[in-house]
């Protein structure tokens, strides 16, 4: 018999390896500037910010950022981004972003996109996750929280 057991978004704590880590915040546009948030409003733009620290150069590293169902992306296309001196894909899928890093040189690289709050409720705003498609055992995913929007 196989007991599944499942953990509230905020049990789930960050597990990075020694060569990668990945770290995710969210913060609102309060009209002047960006603040750190985990509760906002129907409407509201929020930024997703991805820290990734790596210890060694990499190639194909991807990054798969699972999204609270209450949140749209900004911009809706996939499409090529150039940022922290890395280009790399972004994808956006129903309920993730995807960004595909073809080299990830050692680092850290402070990556971020903006998202729509669309409807209220209690979310789960899910983890970001990062791995080597090289070396799979090269992987880390970020602390999970919970999201409220009123």
């Amino acid at each position: 018999v196989v007991t599944m057991r499942t953990a509230e978004m905020d049990d789930i704590k960050a597990v990075a390896c020694s060569e990668l880590s990945v770290e995710k915040n969210l913060s609102v546009f309060n009209g002047e500037m960006w603040v750190p948030a985990d509760s906002f409003s129907v409407g509201d733009r929020v930024k997703v910010t991805l820290t990734l620290k790596a210890d060694t150069d990499m190639d194909y590293v991807v990054v798969e950022d699972k999204r609270a169902a209450t949140f749209e992306p900004v911009e809706q296309l996939p499409q090529p981004v150039w940022s922290e001196g890395l280009c790399f894909y972004r994808e956006n899928r129903d309920s993730q972003t995807n960004l595909f890093i073809r080299h990830l040189t050692r680092g850290t690289y402070v990556l971020t996109y903006e998202l729509f709050a669309t409807q209220a409720g209690s979310f789960s705003s899910g983890v970001a996750g990062v791995q080597s498609q090289y070396n799979p055992a090269i992987a880390a995913h970020s602390a999970g929280a919970a999201v409220t929007v009123k």
